[in-house]
């Protein structure tokens, strides 16, 4: 049928494609754009951005960046600054502007207001007869930022525009972050591009091209002037390249200048910048898109909470922009441009996220760290560019990173039931669970050199937070090994190892007097200091909901600012104990900063998933919406478009409470997303995954999709009202919250109100296989291994008339009455290394 010339038809059409937008207005929306993601903001803000290749630091919401860094072919950067703390007062480059005969004047000294997502940056500003727009955006395949300067002639009658650009070209090599400040610069024929190589070998030979291409430049002249810094007895240079672009502007008329600025290997400047320049447009689309489809439906996180679902978009933007290209691979990095090497920490936490949803992401970031180990299988703590070459730092006994390694192994696992990828990464678990035991002393405690969960300082002692660490790894390493049936006669030694420092955890470093986890030096002396770290044990369940309230309540009075957050630790005085600790000078910090009592985003976390250890899931959703969503710190004090690294707590001092460093920080993003599905949607779990599903009282439903056996799939939640539920798997009830191995080739779970019309697991201590319930009969299929102590929960509408495990009939079952039903809770020793049968009859 021709519909083009059906005359009949085309109202019709016409009426149910009104209709359909009128009723499902999603089926035309689900794209996400760039303006479901960027914040337009008007205030003071430290701003990041960037891509794999180039990132762009600001600060004071000023259009001058204070550093760029460069990932490719080595990191290297701009940067002018000699104090971490003042590196807001130095620019790596100057904008002037001069109309018709007046006066040159500098732009981009003052704020300008903010259009800002994780991946680019609009400044704008209005002045009296003029305005001014500067754009940074990414290149998607290659190596470069593109600066786009817009200025539009408001005034009634025409005016010539000088515009000039100056770039400050000293580069620093990272990590030695050496002044390479002896230059060779060329250009391309019509100078349209400027090459620069550097004398410094730290640079690794990259050179720096700046390239433009939209208004062509009248002038451009190298200058060469003192940046009053002074480096083993040499005054530092400062070369640099000026640009003088000038045009006649009629009222309204606009000058566009497009400059392009990258690093590439020897010999590629050319046809790079060339490139480039003709195909910046469609390079940024590319970028803008390549993030953009971090979003998309398969993997989709909704909420239907406008500002939850943003931070979401955002924090999903934050995993793509801050993954840095480092010797021949695309890794994650801390932050767009602050930091130019690779951090496993940084890596770890953030994957605990990312496994709920980005498998392959997972194992990718497990395969680099393995392949960056040494011969003996020892994880890297670092890997950097220095000098000269690639330099790896290894994880030593005090290194949580041998703990966290474990930690995501066995999540990885859980979501993708992959053993071959765990068999080959076996020896690094291994020689991970070896070394952090290593400062395990008699009596049942971790020790370490660290101030808790910290990386500088040297102080020995036990700690709690290393020692919650140590346990949730070997109970994790045992679920591996179980899966893997690997280590079995030496599980059962894992399992009572991990008892004990559980216990010691408990009965040594809890104090009454204070309802907390304390410290101690190794002479004895308790630690008063009072330190975020600890909240971590209620999340991992290491003590009991007695002890999680009071810690709770704790942390209220000592270390919480409801406005912004935990504090990490608290009193803050580690600036008087430098010498104490062997702090390196105050890089700890003053009161309120970094380490000495900042407000860190997991500190926030781990906050909100104590609250929801207790079932105080909605107070743990609204600390999250105020302290953790970009929404929510933009509305707290000094509060910017962020997901930050460190946030100030000091209320006394109102122009720096609430303010925020290091804005688009990667672990910030994971965190969020962490809490979301551990409060949401899942409970934390060292041997399945556990579906636990709730909803704010202000929320109808939920979408999460959620790898589940190497597959992603979407588990919906819809109308939980009351605590009784039917849960469906493929769209037939299933028996079991616990997620079996067997649940295979379905594409979706729901999570709804239902009667409690049948039996269901709750919760097992074991690996489940299978699950089934008829004739009046659950019957559960758990592995483990032999000795393993299993504790296992069934939700029923009565109580059972028998359970047996494993053979055995168990008669000190629990039963408590809940929710129209009963709770029925069992023990049990595996006496087996395979799959045990549990019934329980009714």
């Amino acid at each position: 049928m021709n519909l083009e010339n059906n005359s009949f038809l085309k109202p019709k059409i016409f009426f149910l494609l009104v209709v359909l937008l009128a009723i499902q207005p999603r089926l035309f929306s689900q794209k996400i754009t760039n303006k479901d993601i960027a914040v337009k903001y008007n205030g003071n803000a430290k701003v990041e951005v960037g891509s794999p290749f180039v990132g762009v630091e600001f600060h004071h919401s000023m259009p001058v960046p204070q550093r760029i860094s460069f990932y490719y072919p080595i990191a290297n950067s701009f940067d002018l600054s000699t104090d971490y703390w003042k590196r807001d007062t130095t620019f790596i480059s100057s904008l002037r502007l001069k109309i018709n005969n007046g006066e040159e004047h500098k732009i981009g000294a003052e704020p300008f207001k903010l259009e800002v997502a994780p991946y680019y940056a609009v400044f704008s500003k209005i002045f009296k007869d003029y305005s001014v727009k500067i754009s940074y955006n990414f290149s998607r395949n290659q190596s470069a930022a593109i600066v786009t300067y817009e200025l539009t002639n408001l005034d009634n009658h025409s005016n010539r525009f000088e515009f000039l650009t100056q770039y400050f070209l000293t580069l620093r090599t990272c990590h030695t972050y050496d002044y390479a400040d002896k230059i060779k610069p060329g250009f391309n024929q019509d100078k349209s591009a400027l090459f620069v190589e550097y004398e410094n070998r730290g640079t690794g030979n990259a050179r720096i091209f700046i390239a433009n291409a939209g208004e062509r430049a009248e002038k451009c002249e190298l200058l060469n002037e003192p940046t009053g810094i002074q480096v083993d007895n040499r005054k530092v240079e400062n070369p640099s390249i000026k640009y003088s672009f000038k045009k006649d502007l009629a009222p309204y008329g606009k000058m566009t200048i497009v400059q392009i600025i990258g690093s590439v290997k020897p010999g590629e400047e050319q046809k790079v910048s060339k490139y480039m320049a003709h195909n910046y447009e469609r390079e940024i689309k590319d970028y803008s898109d390549y993030v953009l489809s971090k979003n998309k439906k398969e993997n989709e996180i909704k909420l239907n909470n406008p500002v939850m679902d943003h931070s979401v978009y955002w924090a999903k933007a934050i995993l793509a922009a801050n993954t840095h290209y480092i010797d021949g691979a695309f890794e994650p990095m801390p932050c767009p441009a602050e930091y130019n090497f690779f951090f496993t920490h940084d890596v770890l936490l953030t994957d605990l996220a990312n496994v709920n949803f980005d498998l392959k992401r997972v194992k990718d970031d497990l395969t680099f760290i393995t392949n960056h180990a040494d011969k003996n299988f020892v994880i890297p703590h670092a890997y950097y560019w220095k000098d000269s070459t690639f330099k790896t730092e290894y994880a030593d006994a005090d290194n949580w990173n041998n703990y966290w390694f474990i930690i995501l192994s066995a999540k990885y696992l859980m979501h993708s039931s992959d053993t071959t990828f765990l068999n080959r990464i076996y020896p690094y678990l291994e020689k991970s669970l070896e070394t952090g035991l290593k400062n395990k002393d008699k009596d049942d405690l971790i020790r370490s050199y660290r101030p808790d969960w910290w990386d500088i300082g040297r102080k020995y002692g036990p700690r709690a937070y290393m020692t919650i660490l140590a346990v949730k790894t070997l109970r994790s390493f045992n679920y591996i090994s179980a899966m893997l049936n690997r280590n079995l006669d030496h599980l059962k030694n894992n399992e009572e190892l991990a008892d004990k420092l559980d216990e010691g955890l408990n009965k040594k470093l809890w104090a009454d007097d204070v309802n907390y986890l304390m410290n101690f030096y190794e002479d004895g002396k308790r630690d008063e200091h009072f330190y975020m770290g600890s909240l971590l044990a209620a999340h991992y369940g290491l003590i009991d909901s007695a002890r999680t309230k009071k810690l709770i309540k704790t942390v209220d009075e000592k270390l919480l600012d409801k406005n912004v957050g935990v504090y990490t630790v608290w009193p803050m005085d580690f600036n008087k104990l430098l010498e104490f600790w062997n702090f390196n000078g105050n890089e700890a910090g003053d009161p309120y900063y970094y380490i000495n009592g900042g407000v860190w985003p997991h500190a926030n976390a781990w906050y909100a998933l104590a609250l929801s250890k207790l079932n105080r899931k909605q107070e743990a959703i609204d600390f999250v919406r105020r302290t953790m969503t970009v929404k929510g710190i933009m509305n707290g004090p000094n509060g910017q478009p962020a997901m930050y690294e460190v946030r100030n707590g000091n209320s006394k001092d109102k122009n720096v409470y609430g303010t925020v460093d290091k804005p688009q920080f990667l672990w910030a993003a994971g965190w969020y997303l962490y809490d979301l599905y551990n409060i949401f949607l899942l409970n934390e779990n060292d041997w399945n995954l556990q579906l636990n599903p709730f909803l704010p009282k202000e929320q109808k439903s939920a979408v999460f999709n959620c790898a589940i056996n190497n597959s992603n799939l979407k588990v919906c939640i819809d109308n939980l009202n009351s605590g009784n539920y039917s849960f469906l798997y493929g769209g037939k009830i299933f028996p079991s919250m616990v997620v079996p191995q067997s649940l295979t080739g379905i594409k979706k779970i729901e999570l709804k109100n239902g009667a409690a019309n049948q039996p269901h697991l709750l919760s097992t201590a074991a690996i489940l296989d299978k699950a089934e319930y008829r004739n009046k009969e659950l019957s559960l299929e758990v592995k483990a291994f032999t000795g393993h102590k299993n504790t296992t929960a069934i939700f029923a509408a009565a109580v059972p008339k028998s359970i047996i495990a494993g053979g055995e009939k168990i008669t000190g079952f629990k039963s408590v009455r809940k929710d129209g039903g009963f709770n029925i809770t069992f023990k049990f020793v595996h006496n087996t290394n395979s799959s045990e049968l549990v019934k329980i009859f009714f």
